[in-house]
Formats: C-alpha cells, sequence, structure tokens
C-alpha cells in the first residue's frame, strides 16, 4: 500500500464510515450510489495528491473526487447535482461507499508492506554504494525499454528533446485511450496508466523549467484530447489542465 493510499485509508476508517455517509446523504441517492457499487459501476479507483478519484458508470460517466479539505471527505462530481454544489449526489456515494469497502479489505494489509519497505531499504543502501558508472549503465540500459524514463532523465538534463518526446508519448497515449472500456471489459487495456505516465512526464518538464514548451504542449494536446473524446472529462484531461494552466501562470509572473 503506497504512503497516500495508507494515510487515505486511515482516514476514511477512521474519521469517516458507513454510518456518517448515511447522516449527511440523500437517502434516495444512498440507495442508488449503494446500486452502483452493487452492479461493479465504480470503476478506476485510486487515490493520488491527497483525493480519492473514480469514473461511476451509467447513462453516462462521471469522474467523481473525493477530497479533505477539513478532516472529512467532500465529493466532487460533473453530474447535475454536483454542479450545483451538492456533495454528495449519488455518484460520490458511490465512490465512498466503493472506497470504505477498499479501506475495509486493506486496513489487515499494514503488515504485509513491512517486508517491501525492507528490501526497499536494503535496495537503496545497495545503490547507494555502487560506482557512478556502473548506476549510469543500468539507467540507460532501463532507458531503452522505457521511453518515458529516457524523457524524464533529459528533462533533468535540459535537453529540449525531453519536449518532443513528451509530445509525441502524449499525442500517442490519447489516440490510444479508451475511457470507457473498464465498463465494458475489464480484460481491455484502456490505455489510462499510459496515458497518466504521459501526463507525468509533462508534469516533469515543467518542473524542470520547460515552462513555455509545457504551455504550448499542454495546449495541444488537450485540443487533441477532445477532439479525439468528444469532450470527455477524465482525470488526465483534467490534469493536463492543471499543468496547461500552471505553466500559463507561470509564463505571466
Amino acid at each position: 500500500m503506497s504512503p497516500v493510499m495508507a494515510k487515505l485509508t486511515a482516514m476514511v476508517s477512521k474519521e469517516f464510515s458507513i454510518e456518517d455517509l448515511r447522516a449527511v446523504a440523500n437517502p434516495t441517492w444512498l440507495e442508488r450510489g449503494e446500486k452502483y457499487v452493487t452492479d461493479g459501476q465504480v470503476g478506476r479507483l485510486r487515490s493520488e495528491a491527497g483525493q480519492v478519484t473514480a469514473v461511476v458508470g451509467g447513462e453516462r460517466d462521471y469522474l467523481v473526487r473525493l477530497r479533505w479539505p477539513s478532516g472529512s471527505p467532500t465529493g466532487v462530481c460533473g453530474c447535475p447535482q454536483g454542479t450545483e454544489g451538492e456533495p454528495w449526489c449519488e455518484h460520490a456515494i458511490a465512490v465512498a461507499l466503493a472506497w470504505l469497502e477498499e479501506s475495509s479489505d486493506n486496513e489487515h494489509g499494514d503488515a504485509a508492506g513491512e517486508a517491501p519497505r525492507q528490501d526497499e531499504a536494503a535496495l537503496t543502501a545497495f545503490l547507494t554504494a555502487q560506482e557512478p558508472a556502473w548506476l549510469t549503465e543500468q539507467l540507460m540500459n532501463a532507458a531503452e525499454d522505457d521511453p518515458v524514463l529516457w524523457g524524464r532523465m533529459a528533462a533533468a538534463a535540459g535537453l529540449d528533446a525531453a519536449v518532443s518526446l513528451c509530445r509525441d508519448l502524449l499525442r500517442e497515449a490519447v489516440l490510444a485511450y479508451v475511457p470507457e472500456a473498464e465498463f465494458r471489459d475489464s480484460r481491455i487495456d484502456d490505455g489510462a496508466e499510459r496515458l497518466r505516465r504521459a501526463v507525468a512526464l509533462l508534469d516533469d518538464l515543467l518542473d524542470y523549467g520547460f515552462t513555455e514548451q509545457v504551455a504550448e504542449v499542454a495546449d495541444e494536446i488537450l485540443d487533441t484530447y477532445d477532439e479525439t473524446h468528444d469532450d470527455y472529462e477524465s482525470e488526465h484531461s483534467e490534469r493536463l489542465a492543471e499543468i496547461a494552466e500552471s505553466a500559463h501562470a507561470l509564463l505571466q509572473r
């Protein structure tokens, strides 16, 4: 379990429960939320950047976020109720229920994570003791099979090639992405992980000072995304928009 996942799991299991949800939720929407979970309509449940996100399927799919602005979670959804400011629409309730269920499943898994953490410490100690030339060779070998890793290292080195690579990876990932695939057949590779890594590389470029290039690439890829997926909202498109906004804000300074 990742540190973020462990932290959020603790918050949910200790500070928020199904009883708390029932106390704040409309009973009708709670019933609908339960049905979404029972029918397997909550997909892509994950935690990142201090929030939980998921996509709830139905007549149309909605991206839902659970955030912890003041210790207790609140839902953010793009459905009509959500856009009117309702924090616990049926979709947000469904995500909260699915998250509570997963939290319960994971609460006994912390001990199992001790061994991997010990292995990580041992591996860190080993790598620290190696010669730089050997480490460089290992990184370059790994980068041959992982263009995102190559791009990240090139960005750290200040190489413009990282920008063109990132643009190509993003364009290919957007075109390959199949937003609704998980709801239709879990065996289909929907391309979400590929797109997530490409977006993360763009974020790295911004951190390494490629501000103008990132603003240009983010705008271009957002246009490609909207044209390809008919303005379908996803965590990836929203993250692209956030990166674009950050880059443009930095250029205005």
